[in-house]
């Protein structure tokens, strides 16, 4: 059987993204270390009452744009419109600090996955 140049560069295109597969787990599988490591912490957890407190004053302040907004006794453009934006920067900064406390937890995760696909690799 012969291999023609195109055929060549499909296999060799293979090797090339196994072995890039292959870094990134291994880069995942350190990543997820790193993270048990950190989160283990003392200063971890203060960092994370820090955050939760963030999370619990935006969203007062998220609820109190909420209930200018449901006020049928606020009929002033400014007012409605200033309580809008500010009920969607609240929400997106708490969507920004609970994607921060979610990372460490999905970077182990993918950490064992990446474990897992090595191990599997090696045998």
């Amino acid at each position: 059987m012969t291999f023609e140049r195109s055929d060549y560069l499909k296999i060799a295109e293979k090797g090339r993204k196994v072995a890039d597969l292959t870094k990134v787990a291994t880069m995942l599988d350190q990543a997820a270390v790193d993270a048990t490591a950190m989160t283990n912490s003392p200063t971890w957890n203060i960092f994370l009452q820090h955050v939760q407190a963030a999370i619990d004053t935006t969203r007062k302040v998220r609820d109190a744009h909420e209930r200018v907004m449901r006020d049928p006794l606020v009929v002033n453009h400014d007012q409605i419109m200033t309580a809008k934006l500010g009920f969607v920067e609240a929400n997106a900064t708490i969507t920004a600090w609970e994607a921060v406390l979610s990372l460490p937890k999905e970077i182990i995760e993918r950490g064992d996955r990446a474990r897992g696909l090595l191990h599997e690799r090696e045998q």
